[in-house]
């Protein structure tokens, strides 16, 4: 983790610490119709099973479609992820991106379930936001009020620990398309890296995962 010395969060990020996420209404058809135009999200002939379970396979692949990451196709090391695997190229995308890690054991568990606060992290990191994060306490706590300020949560009950259903990854990823993403900036006078959230005020360009996946 890096230390609070080392990073300057943007003065545009303080709003944030003021405000409390608004409880959106459960995803919508047309929400998921949107998802699964833009590839993130999709059913079969059982329909979109919504009650169902995501596997951390499964969450990897939607996160790097939302985030537009490029398929991968060597460099997992997992020990229990080999090429054979159907989600191959999207954990090897999410690792080399840092968005995911092994356990003690160098294991990823792709058929596990993927639980609401990992899941939250490993957005959270594609939208740029662990330096903030990290800032407000880390994993798993400081990942939790991130979704929540930043409205990942909207429409949900965030159930930490817990499995994530299709629903609720459904909930988040939607959530997450109009997330500003959070770059580094300029520092000219060096020392300290310097973050901002891409919102386009201020002359900054505005980017979201929506915006690079209609780009």
């Amino acid at each position: 983790m890096k230390k609070l010395t080392q990073i300057i969060i943007a003065a545009a990020l303080i709003p944030a610490l003021l405000q409390t996420s608004c409880f959106a209404a459960a995803i919508t058809d047309a929400e998921l119709a949107e998802l699964s135009a833009y590839g993130i999200f999709s059913g079969d002939e059982d329909g979109y099973r919504l009650g169902d379970y995501v596997t951390r396979a499964e969450f990897c692949k939607m996160v790097c479609v939302a985030a537009s990451l490029p398929a991968v196709d060597s460099g997992v090391d997992f020990s229990d992820v080999d090429a054979s695997h159907w989600a191959y190229e999207y954990i090897a995308a999410a690792a080399a991106s840092g968005l995911i890690n092994g356990d003690e054991n160098g294991n990823f568990d792709p058929d596990g379930n993927i639980t609401y606060t990992d899941g939250a992290k490993i957005i959270l990191q594609a939208l740029g936001y662990e330096p903030f994060a990290d800032s407000m306490g880390g994993y798993p706590s400081g990942y939790y009020f991130t979704a929540n300020q930043y409205g990942l949560s909207d429409g949900m009950l965030f159930d930490s620990y817990n499995p994530m259903n299709r629903k609720d990854a459904a909930q988040m990823l939607y959530n997450a398309l109009d997330v500003p993403l959070m770059v580094e900036g300029d520092n000219a006078s060096g020392g300290a890296m310097v973050f901002y959230i891409a919102d386009g005020e201020s002359g900054r360009e505005k980017i979201t995962f929506r915006i690079r996946l209609d780009g």
